[in-house]
């Protein structure tokens, strides 16, 4: 695409130009007559000036040779999403219109299609990690590892995770048709082609769960988190502080198909489950540019559950999920049941920016930065880039094929539809759910392993 061989280049001429675009140094241009945007992020500096003939003689280029109409602002936007970009595929470029419709899913409801996606790591495609619960997308059978082969009958083959989401997001009752790839068993390949349409409403967010009781007799809870919205960690507060009520004294906590989100409820949730020492460090740079680490202490008095735990991953778990995971593994607070998780140990922070141009006029928008990477408690980065292969490992190792996690996110609706007294009496009645299981066994004192492969 157009869009793309320009980001590519902008990267290439302007190495220099992340400085301005965060530092949004301004000054008076006279007859500058490009977007506000670079007006307002303009400097004189010679080398900036130099800069800024390239990106000219470039527009120019573009916009009288290229065969694709492209706007002028389509190429200004491009350009910086391409500078922020370059500092890894995590960090991004947004208008504010563009923020609301990426971000507003973290909220206690959003308009959309409703699923979790990501970049495939081997595949040219953005998969589904998974659909959010009572969304379009999960009444329409989007299920997760779907690879998203098209986007309105145009091909998203080498799209980023953020031009996707562009075409992803809409206004309430919009429709967007979805060509997707679903694994199956029988090719060992993606090789079933379905395709869906969803029209996109307003959606709650509920980020927690199948909250029960699985054990009566060995007082085992249930508690699964989807994802970490900016309620998640009041909604685990409620679950457990019911759970407990309830007679638990042994929890399962279910992280699989769980992409991250907020890291502050992240470590709020840690905070409820460990009662000392340090919960989590991040790396990153203090206003020199030199790297420090932060540490994050934990609070006895947020400590709700000191009890045994097992918690499930598997390789969906990314991001936030890895952090609660290191921290309760590297405290010995939970036996890892599952997969080895995702490998996202990179910190994202959303940044705003207002800029007030030469004409009076405000302009904001916002930047995803990568700004720091986790550290566990034991000291592990989590981040496949770095080191080629996940960090967080399991315990227990429970490998489950494609088709049993299907039917596992089968349980996982039906346990939305029926009540949770039906749940309780028939844990296991749906369809077996072997990691589940496993869980549960270890928390009821079974001994399912003696050692995994390499230890």
């Amino acid at each position: 695409m157009v869009q793309e061989r320009l980001n590519r280049l902008y990267i290439a001429l302007f190495p220099g130009f992340l400085c301005v675009v965060v530092t949004i140094t301004l000054v008076k241009i006279d007859n500058l007559k490009f977007n506000p945007f670079l007006r307002g992020i303009y400097s004189d500096a010679s080398d900036s000036a130099g800069e800024f003939e390239l990106y000219k003689a470039v527009k120019k280029e573009v916009l009288t040779h290229g065969i694709e109409d492209v706007s002028p602002d389509e190429l200004l936007t491009g350009a910086l999403n391409g500078v922020v970009s370059s500092v890894d595929r995590y960090s991004a470029f947004y208008t504010n219109t563009e923020y609301e419709e990426q971000f507003g899913s973290l909220n206690e409801s959003f308009v959309g299609m409703g699923v979790q996606i990501s970049e495939h790591p081997d595949l040219p495609y953005i998969t589904i990690v998974t659909p959010i619960r009572g969304s379009p997308a999960f009444d329409a059978g989007c299920q997760s590892g779907d690879l998203i082969e098209s986007i309105d009958d145009e091909s998203s083959r080498g799209m980023t995770l953020n031009q996707a989401n562009v075409r992803l997001t809409g206004k309430i009752d919009s429709v967007v048709r979805l060509g997707l790839l679903r694994w199956e068993s029988a090719t060992r390949d993606f090789t079933k082609k379905v395709e869906v349409t969803i029209k996109r409403r307003n959606i709650p967010q509920y980020t927690v769960d199948g909250t029960r009781m699985l054990d009566l007799e060995n007082e085992i809870g249930y508690v699964r988190i989807e994802q970490f919205g900016y309620g998640t960690a009041a909604e685990v507060r409620d679950a457990l502080v019911a759970l407990i009520s309830a007679g638990m004294k042994k929890l399962v906590l279910d992280l699989r198909l769980n992409g991250g989100g907020s890291f502050q409820n992240c470590r709020d949730i840690g905070d409820m489950l460990i009662d000392s020492g340090v919960l989590v460090s991040t790396l990153e740079k203090d206003e020199t540019g030199r790297p420090q680490v932060t540490s994050i202490e934990a609070k006895p008095e947020a400590t709700i559950f000191r009890g045994p735990m097992a918690v499930i991953v598997n390789s969906h778990s990314a991001s936030a999920s890895e952090v609660l995971t290191g921290m309760l593994q590297d405290y010995e607070r939970a036996v890892v049941v599952g997969l080895p998780t995702y490998g996202k140990g990179k910190v994202q922070s959303l940044i705003q920016k207002k800029v007030r141009m030469p004409d009076g006029e405000i302009l904001d928008f916002w930047l995803k930065l990568t700004t720091s990477k986790y550290i566990t408690p034991a000291g592990r980065m989590i981040d496949q880039e770095e080191f080629g292969r996940r960090l967080i490992h399991p315990d227990v190792l429970v490998p489950v094929t494609d088709d049993e996690m299907i039917l596992v996110q089968r349980n996982w609706r039906n346990e939305s539809i029926f009540d949770s007294e039906y749940v309780n009496d028939h844990p296991y009645e749906l369809s077996p759910d072997r990691q589940l299981e496993s869980a549960v066994r270890i928390l009821r004192g079974e001994r399912v392993y003696s050692r995994l492969p390499g230890d």
